[in-house]
């Protein structure tokens, strides 16, 4: 699986695009992503998906919006983990472009002092839609 959050959400397995067309399940993946591995208050994920202004019942709705999301993300081997009233996204480093992207400019700055510029410049713009390194698709998992 590979989620893409650099530029517009883009979801993935093995290459081919799972969409998400429901705009509030979008934002929904999209804060559980950003802060994958981390437990997000319900109230912290309406206040985000209603744009500061989430309806009455709102919690009820969350859920409902995380069972339709883990519905269509089953196939990706995506594990959204519920702890009342919290939510959990569980992705591996290498399958979110925004850690892989922060692991690749360690390693950029790495090399860099050591001298060589073509991995330090390179390999994390692959992360970026259109990236340089990869002609636009995900970055090999190589370090």
């Amino acid at each position: 699986m590979w989620i893409g959050l650099l530029g517009s959400l883009r979801v993935s397995v093995d290459g081919t695009a799972v969409p998400v067309p429901a705009a509030k399940q979008r934002a929904l993946l999209a804060v559980l992503a950003v802060r994958a591995g981390e437990l997000v208050p319900t109230d912290e994920l309406a206040e985000t998906i209603w744009d500061g202004m989430p309806p009455d019942k709102a919690a009820d709705t969350v859920r409902n919006y995380v069972k339709r999301l883990r519905f269509r993300l089953g196939s990706a081997g995506c594990e959204i983990v519920t702890c009342r009233p919290r939510y959990r996204l569980e992705v591996a480093e290498d399958e979110l472009d925004r850690r892989l992207f922060t692991r690749l400019c360690r390693e950029g700055a790495a090399a860099v002092r050591a001298g060589d510029r073509e991995v330090a410049f390179g390999r994390p713009a692959g992360c970026w839609p259109g990236g340089l390194a990869s002609g636009g698709s995900r970055p090999s998992r190589q370090p």
